[in-house]
């Protein structure tokens, strides 16, 4: 028996008989019931609680709030936990209810022991709403189950309580938690950690269990928060933000406390660092960060033995050389991982292995889950992946956007997956990749697939290796399994002696069915086995096509689709017969006929049955390359090519023009379906009409309607052959139309939309719709020129724009003078010196303004709200940026716009 742990119980037991000296009763009231429970008012009554062990199966609500703080009068520091340190009997096994009170600046001071906290070992209590604020507890080397809290519990809940403060230990100390140190068989549920934590380097002594809420507990965690940071040295294991080692369930809990560790730190997570059980609903934000030889890191979890649903990691996570099983989420997760996220940015020395930015080694399914983090490695990485390192279990649903880069000789990168032997399905990557010299195995989704399948998948990111890379591809570096209804825009480049590159995969084993690659295929001296599609062959190719550059490749093994074939069947391929060589593999289209559904042979298209009846594929006619059905939104481009608004001079009078081109997906156009066509913008109600498809208004391939609608003439033509169309409202009121306007046009169920901006309006001088419907008194600015002079009175002013009145025809300038404003100076024209022209137009010509300030001349169109002004031979303002500018005469004052003095 620890002698210094007996001295310490007698020193307890003598300070709480002197302090009770006067008292009648052991505390200040209650039987010790749980409808009656002592109440602990004092330091008096928390010290007679900790002498008192035939009580320590009472019940106990703290009624005020307890200083202990070593320097005031009566109080000390603990060398050991104030209640049950430790020895049997000696065991809490009541209730201790903190009633929302707080125990403030509890200080321990051990050395070489165990069961630090408020309470030190506990068996089946249960502890509710207790805050410790200002906790201060340093366990010394070689100590064990230490807490704020409590240090070592079983069968026992936990529950509203919250600490605050430091707790440490030395070396070759274990089961570290701001609130409990080693729990087992116990809840734990809506309590909050604000301590950091500290410890020193692991050794045999003791396994370190180092946690920000809990070391080590068995049973469940719930509604749990911990911000502290925790810090540890060398060979240190099992650290998780909220619970070092879990082996029970964690719900709905956050950890946001940075972790820092020494060399050869082993299962450490932003949430836990060991997993044993089910992780859901529970997100993590602080950094995790080791040294060389770091294993299992994992944003969330270390090392996740269970599942792990709905979670989301933010932290970065850094680390040395030789580092193993890295994840933004998990480092290592044999288990399934749905609906997750991770955003945290993995970087790490040389030698690296297992590397994900998800999960660094994932042997059950991932569903539904993404990584957005940048992953850095340097040289002789392998299994690096976006999402996943290494996946022996099925991937779907799943994407990445971050960018993975490495150095020189590494293997299995890939976009999405690192290398994986199972299924990837309806999965998908964006970010770059990039790798140094002799990179092997490098994919835009999966660097090396070794089994399964790869369906409905797609990477849009670009991939860049150095020197004698090979085995890369826009999807895939090698597929020993099938790939099929897949594609891929990355561009592949790689250098010098570089082999086997391909737009969609550069070596395929299996077979690869209704895919499609648009991405260039770059290589450089001495590179060979370069196809548009796959680089290297062995399996049957049918129904697919590329349309990417093949370059740099050596001639005959390099082709526009496939650069080898070693014995693979190829059929009803095709390639864009100016994107690389013609060797003989699949068929060469020109870029019309690329766009051009009757071209693809054998293609299993929307709305034809010859080829099937599972519409894999779809096309907007003339205007698109095919697209796989699975990717297509059923919407053809529709592009605005001119736009004119005019506005009448009489209520109802507008009209709108719009022309341009729209695609038309797989449908018969003649099938009695209408066509809709809408214009609406943000100040605007839409604009509907409906006009009917039938014999009279569609013929040859060309449609043309007319109908005046209470005097409102409204019309649309297409051309079927070139997609062009016309649509024209005219004596309508579009008082309200203004920029951007969404243009929709509706065929066969089908919307095609464009967005027309203010720059396609009225041609290259755009007037702001605003100024032409809808808002009158109003003044818009599109070009404006402004020049000093060398001397006084030497400048120019010029400016051109819209200018709209409330009523046109009230207008007359030959009957009002009108002022221009610039800044501080104005500049004055007689109305004597403007001249009607036709309709509502006005102008004046080498003017000489009121108090001789310049030549001025204008003209005014209020039919085209347009103006133009120009003033000679003045004075610019001395001021500098930008001014107000605005033009006032009887019946008008326009809104006050800016011009930019130089």
């Amino acid at each position: 028996m620890n002698i210094g742990r007996i001295l310490s119980i007698i020193t307890v037991l003598l300070f709480s008989f002197a302090w009770q000296a006067n008292s009648c009763c052991a505390y200040s009231g209650g039987s010790g019931t749980d409808d009656d429970p002592y109440q602990i008012a004092n330091v008096g009554d928390l010290l007679a609680l900790a002498a008192d062990t035939d009580n320590y199966d009472k019940s106990f609500i703290l009624t005020g709030d307890i200083d202990l703080d070593p320097n005031l009068p009566g109080r000390r520091v603990f060398a050991s936990a104030v209640i049950a340190p430790g020895f049997t009997p000696y065991t809490f096994a009541g209730v201790f209810d903190g009633n929302d009170h707080r125990i403030i600046n509890l200080t321990i001071n051990g050395s070489d022991n165990s069961f630090f906290g408020l309470f030190g070992f506990v068996l089946g209590a249960d502890f509710k709403n207790i805050r410790l604020e200002n906790v201060r507890v340093n366990a010394g080397n070689n100590s064990d189950q230490i807490g704020g809290l409590v240090g070592y519990c079983s069968n026992t809940y936990i529950s509203g309580c919250s600490v605050t403060g430091v707790v440490e230990a030395g070396n070759g100390s274990g089961s570290l938690g701001g609130l409990a140190g080693y729990c087992e068989s116990t809840n734990i549920s809506d309590c909050n950690n604000f301590c950091d934590i500290t410890v020193g380097a692991s050794s045999d002594y003791f396994v370190a269990y180092i946690g920000g809420l809990v070391g080590y507990f068995s049973g469940i965690v719930s509604e749990c928060n911990s911000t502290g940071t925790i810090t540890g040295a060398d060979a240190v294991q099992y650290f998780g933000g909220l619970v070092g080692y879990a082996d029970g369930d964690i719900n709905n809990s956050c950890a946001s406390g940075n972790i820092d560790t020494g060399a050869s730190a082993i299962y450490i997570g932003g949430l836990a660092g060991y997993s044993a059980g089910t992780v859901s609903d529970c997100n993590s934000a602080g950094t995790v960060t080791g040294s060389d030889y770091a294993q299992y890191f994992g944003g969330l979890v270390g090392y996740s033995d269970g599942n792990i649903n709905n979670s989301y990691a933010a932290g970065d996570i850094f680390t040395g050389d030789s580092a193993l099983y890295l994840g933004g989420l998990a480092g290592y997760s044999p288990g399934i991982i749905s609906d997750c996220n991770s955003a945290g940015a993995i970087i790490c020395g040389d030698s690296a292995q297992y590397i994900g930015g998800l999960a660094g080694y994932s042997a059950g399914d991932v569903n539904n889950s993404c990584a957005a983090g940048n992953i850095s490695a340097d040289d002789s990485a392998q299994f690096i992946g976006g999402l996943i390192g290494y996946s022996s279990g099925t991937v779907s649903e799943c994407n990445s956007a971050g960018s993975v880069r490495s150095g020189d000789s590494v293997q299995s990168f890939g976009g999405l997956v690192g290398y994986s032997d199972s299924d990837i399905n309806n999965s998908c990557t964006s970010g770059n990749i990039s790798a140094g010299e002799s990179a092997q195995y490098v994919g835009g989704l999966v660097g090396y697939h070794s089994s399964g399948g790869i369906y409905r998948c797609f990477s849009t990111g670009d991939i860049t290796d150095g020197n004698n890379a090979q085995n890369v591809g826009g999807l895939v570096g090698i597929a020993i399994g099938n790939i099929s209804e897949c594609f891929s825009t990355s561009a592949v480049t790689s250098r010098a002696g570089a082999f086997y590159l391909g737009g969609l995969a550069g070596v395929a084993y299996n077979g690869v069915s209704d895919c499609f690659s648009v991405g260039a295929v770059t290589g450089g001296d001495s590179s060979t086995s370069l196809g548009g599609l796959v680089g290297y062959n062995y399996g049957a190719v049918h129904n697919c096509f590329s349309v990417g550059n093949v370059s740099g490749g050596t001639a005959p093994n390099s082709g526009g689709l496939i650069g080898t074939n070693n014995g693979g069947s190829i059929n009803n391929c095709y390639f864009l017969n100016t994107s690389g060589a013609n060797n003989n593999y699949g068929t060469p289209l020109t870029n019309v006929q690329m766009k051009l559904q009757n071209s693809f042979t054998g293609f299993d298209f929307i709305g034809e049955t010859a080829n099937g009846p599972n519409d894999i594929w779809a096309i907007c006619e003339s205007l698109n390359y095919p697209k796989l059905a699975w990717a297509f939104d059923g919407n053809c481009p529709l592009i605005v090519s001119k736009c004119t608004v005019t506005a009448g001079s009489k209520p109802n009078t507008d009209s709108i023009s719009i022309s341009g081109i729209v695609g038309i997906s797989p449908y018969d156009f003649n099938d009695g379906n209408a066509i809709e066509v809408t214009i609406s913008s943000e100040d605007m109600y839409s604009f509907v009409k409906v006009f009917d498809v039938n014999a009279r208004t569609y013929n040859k391939g060309k449609y043309s309607s007319s109908v005046i609608e209470a005097g409102t003439k409204k019309s649309f033509a297409f051309d079927f052959k070139t997609h062009k169309f016309t649509f024209a409202v005219s004596k309508a009121n579009l008082t309200k139309l203004s920029c951007p306007i969404t243009f929709d046009i509706k065929i066969g169920g089908k919307t095609n939309t464009a967005t027309i901006a203010e720059s396609i309006v009225n041609g290259t001088k755009p007037i702001p719709i605003k100024l032409l419907l809808g808002v009158r008194d109003s003044l818009g600015i599109y070009k404006s020129t402004v020049k000093r002079g060398t001397k006084p009175s030497t400048g120019l002013l010029s400016v051109s724009g819209g200018i709209s009145v409330q009523d046109v025809n009230d207008v007359n300038m030959v009957n009002s003078g009108m002022v221009v404003t610039l800044a501080s100076s104005t500049y004055a024209i007689p109305s004597s010196r403007f001249k009607a022209g036709k309709g509502k137009s006005f102008s004046c010509s080498k003017v000489s303004l009121s108090g001789g300030n310049g030549i001025a001349a204008a003209t005014f169109n209020f039919d085209k709200c347009t103006f133009t002004l120009t003033i000679k031979n003045t004075t610019i303002p001395a001021d500098h940026g930008l001014v107000d500018f605005n033009v006032v005469f009887t019946g008008y004052a326009g809104p006050v716009q800016q011009i930019n003095l130089p």
